[in-house]
């Protein structure tokens, strides 16, 4: 068995990857239990006990397709752990993409979050803290908008109330936050909320934060207040390679267009006009700065794939996937690898246009590229 700071590491991880699964299906807690069940080596004794909780924007001329999804752990192990798993965005869903992850040209005062209009209030004045206001939507969806279907519960009231049965005890509870892509951001923000809005009459619990492939929450400002709470209790893995994790930061995403050079790949002329007349020109004045102790996850520019696009969605994922692998046991490797092989991320992986040469490959072959 890998030791405990290891299992932690893989438990957030693959949980952050399985609040993938169903797509734009509704998972039950049942259905929940029994995946679970299926990663009990590698996961420990877990049971589902809120949610998964979903969110449908109402969109005219529309499916109405899921845009948030979160659910809540317990460790039976240590039934004083309790594991938030955040969902990314939906690859397939437009609404996502734009209202949540693309809008970054404007900010909002962290002090005004949740905010649940749909106009952003107005740029912060000053040295405030500030998350875009994408990045505010999503934070509202989750804080205010999803609860336990049966108990009708939010989030925050749950931990709190759980915190609250545990002090009756003369124990502590601790939260783990973990996500991937999007569902990083929101694990660091929520985390920063529960922590700064914790009712004074319950004990404070231990917080920590796995953060996946996100991209930039908020200005400097943001980024310095949360180190102050988070410093050694956050932990952003990141791909060198991965473009989500070099947007919003100016810096970093004026040197895209040469990221993958070393295997000759040009970024498209189409995706240059939008970094350059668009993007750069949104945020060139916001100051967004990554948040959390940063850990580099390993990868390489890999060959098969030429096109940007293709290349851009390969580091986005693969590389996080071997991650996970290379947490866990020697001996159950192969078996962890043909159980993430039915992951709905992966699934939707392979089934994008860009990889449609690759769409019969089983993952071993894309995790064989980064040997």
């Amino acid at each position: 068995m890998n030791n405990g700071n290891e299992m932690i590491k893989q438990r957030a991880l693959i949980l952050a990857f399985l609040a993938y699964e169903g797509g734009d299906q509704e998972f039950s807690k049942k259905r929940m239990d029994r995946c679970l069940e299926h990663y009990l080596p590698w996961l420990g004794h877990l049971i589902t006990v809120w949610g998964p909780a979903y969110y449908r924007a109402k969109r005219p001329f529309q499916d109405d397709k899921v845009d948030s999804m979160v659910f809540i752990v317990k460790n039976l192990d240590k039934p004083t752990d309790f594991y938030v798993a955040i969902r990314g965005t939906n690859p397939l869903n437009l609404f996502e993409w734009i209202f949540q992850d693309f809008w970054v040209g404007s900010l909002i005062a962290w002090s005004q979050v949740p905010f649940q209009g749909i106009i952003p209030p107005g740029e912060p004045i000053g040295d405030n803290p500030a998350i875009s206001f994408g990045a505010n939507i999503a934070s509202t969806i989750l804080l205010k908008k999803l609860t336990d279907p049966s108990s009708g519960m939010d989030m925050r009231t749950f931990l709190e109330r759980e915190a609250q049965t545990a002090l009756t005890m003369d124990q502590k509870i601790a939260i783990y936050l973990t996500g991937h892509s999007l569902g990083g951001v929101l694990a660091s923000t929520t985390a920063l909320f529960l922590n700064e809005n914790w009712p004074t009459s319950n004990r404070k619990p231990d917080i920590f934060v796995f953060s996946y492939a996100g991209p930039t929450a908020g200005n400097q400002q943001f980024s310095e207040r949360f180190k102050r709470i988070f410093d050694n209790r956050c932990q952003r893995y990141g791909n060198n390679l991965d473009v989500v994790t070099q947007v919003w930061n100016r810096a970093s995403m004026e040197k895209l267009p040469i990221l993958y050079h070393p295997a000759k790949i040009q970024m498209p002329h189409l995706l240059l006009k939008v970094l350059y007349d668009l993007a750069i020109p949104a945020i060139h004045d916001k100051n967004y700065t990554q948040s959390g102790n940063y850990q580099e996850v390993r990868s390489k520019v890999v060959q098969p794939f030429q096109s940007y696009i293709a290349q851009m969605v390969f580091q986005h994922l693969i590389p996080y996937f071997a991650e996970a692998l290379r947490l866990g046991q020697p001996t159950g490797v192969d078996q962890l690898r043909r159980l993430m092989e039915s992951w709905e991320i992966f699934t939707t992986f392979k089934n994008y246009e860009p990889m449609a040469d690759f769409k019969h490959q089983k993952l071993e072959f894309f995790l064989g590229l980064l040997d």
